[in-house]
């Protein structure tokens, strides 16, 4: 029987077309699909346009993303364009859109960019969304309780790390749209910490202040998790916020606390290896990361990346095993997805701030001892990371890793 999905991966500093054909030797016959993550080193436009020129088929889907450092099956590395493609069986049905004006309105930016993606698909996704109607499975309890759609979700990372609230209206506008729906993974553009541009493209254009959204149809066995490996350094705390400020602990000045905590003089690099935990009431013990990246020492408060309300018990974390939360995060993506004994793909969203900690490159070699030197993995590092927390929660992401796992084997299998 024909798989579900191939795909293969591929990286180069010179140019998109040698890493399309190392992408290509793993066995496809034709592309369908390609995931570009590059460094702002490379021109976008200039990318952009050797995909399409190589790939010679306006049928196929093209989104590109600028990154903070790419992520393959050869390891991590900077300065490099990375290429994921992917040959779709009818098992895979994938649709994509592009919003722009994200900084003006991403509330409204986000619903009809979900929107769009949905209703780009121009083919049946009735086989890719039952398997039962396929054939290939019938009375398995697992069709009835998989996820058949999924969906990816990139933003610009300097919007939302110029404009906090933008991030929390953009989660809003996709989950009114998307509902229930299981599993929402992705990342944020970068750009290797230059903080000045992030783009993304697809096969008409380059944008700046935008997001994607591809949505993923199909039967096949998926799998999503997220994982940061930090700890708790104190007990909680409740904190007083203003937006992304925040003004007290447990009533006294928030610096004060945070410097007696830390116990060391507090500069960038403290604050990224002490960030702030709230802890998630799922089942198992997690704490979604808020990360301080500047101190008002006059004010005595924090600011931190993303928004924080007020009256939530935080504790200030440091790290544990953060290499280690790598393997797990995958782990337990292959669990989520039922355990395919066959991957397609396993791609990873990973917080450049976590590359000041963790070697990417050491990560990479954990997941190939996890899953297998055949199986092709592609991410990047980046801005901010969107996934569940284990409570289910859907929310932007602070130093930590996201994964998604593609089986290819079918559900109920």
């Amino acid at each position: 029987m024909t798989a579900p999905l191939k795909a293969g991966v591929g990286v180069s500093k010179s140019s998109p077309e040698e890493a399309l054909e190392e992408a290509t030797d793993w066995g496809l016959d034709r592309i369908d699909a390609v995931l570009c993550a590059f460094s702002p080193r490379h021109d976008p436009h200039e990318v952009r346009e050797a995909i399409v020129e190589y790939l010679e088929d306006d049928r196929c889907l093209i989104l590109g993303l600028s990154s903070a450092g790419n992520i393959t099956t050869d390891g991590f590395s900077d300065g490099s364009v990375a290429i994921l493609a992917m040959e779709l069986s009818k098992l895979v049905a994938m649709g994509m859109a592009i919003g722009t004006g994200l900084s003006e309105d991403p509330y409204r930016v986000a619903r009809e960019t979900v929107t769009k993606a949905a209703r780009s698909i121009k083919i049946d996704v009735s086989a890719s969304l039952a398997p039962v109607a396929t054939k290939l499975v019938t009375g398995n309890v697992d069709v009835a309780r998989h996820s058949l759609v999924d969906a990816l979700l990139f933003t610009d990372g300097l919007c939302c790390l110029n404009h906090p609230e933008a991030s929390m209206e953009v989660l809003r506008g996709v989950l009114d749209r998307l509902g229930t729906v299981p599993r929402i993974v992705g990342g944020m553009t970068a750009d290797e910490c230059e903080f000045e541009r992030t783009y993304i493209f697809d096969a008409s254009d380059v944008y700046e202040d935008a997001m994607a959204v591809l949505v993923l149809y199909s039967s096949v066995k998926r799998g999503h998790a997220v994982d940061h490996g930090f700890v708790p350094r104190s007990g909680p705390m409740i904190v007083e916020t203003e937006g992304v400020d925040v003004i007290k602990m447990d009533g006294e000045p928030a610096l004060d606390v945070y410097e007696e905590i830390v116990d060391e003089e507090v500069k960038t690099e403290t604050l990224l290896k002490y960030p702030l935990g709230i802890e998630d009431p799922g089942p198992r013990p997690y704490h979604l990361i808020r990360t301080p990246f500047e101190v008002d020492e006059e004010e005595r408060t924090l600011r931190l990346v993303a928004q924080l309300p007020s009256g939530l018990a935080v504790r200030v974390m440091e790290p544990g095993d953060v290499e280690e939360s790598f393997r797990k995060a995958v782990q337990r993506a292959l669990e989520d997805a039922g355990s395919p004994e066959d991957l397609g793909a396993v791609l990873v969203f990973n917080c450049m701030a976590r590359h000041l900690i963790v070697d990417t490159d050491d990560a990479v070699d954990l997941l190939r001892d996890l899953i297998g030197e055949e199986v092709p993995i592609f991410g990047f590092n980046c801005y901010g990371e969107y996934g569940l927390t284990p409570s289910g929660k859907f929310v932007q992401h602070n130093q930590t890793v996201v994964t998604y796992v593609l089986g290819c084997e079918v559900v109920g299998r």
